[in-house]
Parts: C-alpha cells; structure tokens; sequence
C-alpha cells in the first residue's frame, strides 16, 4: 500500500513540475504576416518610410519569410534590413524583456537581432537592445499588422 501511495505522490509531483519553457508565449504573439513601415537610427540618422515589404513569422517552422518589392536603388534599397528570403529565427527572454535572433544577421555576440517589443499591433525591434549589452550605429525597425 505505501509504495502505491509513494507512486502516487510521485507521479502527482512531476506531473506538477512539468514546463514548457519554449518561448510558445512570446512566440505567438509575433506570429503572422507584419508590414515593414520605417527604419529609423544609425549615425546618419535614417527615417525611410516603407511600403510592399513584409515579414512572415512561421511557428511551426520557425522561419522568418521576407517579401519586398522593392527595386535595388536608393535609400529605401540600402537600408531595407533582410532582403526578400527565408531566414532562420529564434526568440529569447530574460528579466522580461524579448530578444530575436535572425540566423546569419547577428548585432550582438550572443547572437541577437536586437530587443522586440508588441504594442496591440505595432511591431518595434531595437537593434540597439540586447540582453547583454547595447549597440550603437543601428537602426529601430517599425512594423504594422
């Protein structure tokens, strides 16, 4: 009888102690298809308004799809921050605050793309945040949904 109640409890416990410590939280919220609107920052001080450039995060694949129309000249070409493709990406939290990491398009060591934050649906990515420490000559990045 007590090793039935001593399973038991056992059981109970680790069913109790189970998490899903994925990012599936901050995940979804970034989920979906978000307009690229300004870039703004750097030492020439930028402010390039966009339209036809969009950024898709998949879940499922965690895969960043990017989709500009854009032609190859002028500010609005030099300053587009990924070009149309698919990237790799990943989201990190600490002392809550969330950070991107966009494979192979690192501004930090760690390998952060920079501090992102969701405002109802307003989309800002600071490539000057990290989690560890903060950049200077990069841009802040404005998405609409």
């Amino acid at each position: 009888m007590k090793i039935r109640i001593l399973t038991l409890l056992l059981s109970f416990s680790l069913f109790l102690s189970c998490n899903n410590n994925d990012n599936s939280i901050q995940n979804e919220t970034i989920i979906g298809i978000w307009n690229l609107k300004n870039v703004s920052g750097g030492f020439p001080g930028v402010d390039i308004d966009y339209e036809n450039v969009l950024w898709k995060f998949v879940s499922e694949t965690n895969v960043l799809i990017v989709e500009s129309s854009l032609i190859n000249n002028g500010p609005q070409s030099v300053y587009l921050p990924l070009q149309s493709g698919n990237y790799n990406y990943s989201l990190t939290e600490l002392n809550g605050k969330t950070f991107i990491i966009i494979e192979g398009f690192r501004i930090f060591n760690n390998g952060e793309y920079g501090r992102y934050k969701i405002n109802d649906n307003n989309l800002m990515i600071d490539q000057g945040e990290g989690s560890e420490a903060n950049a200077s000559d990069v841009f802040i990045l404005q998405f609409e949904r």
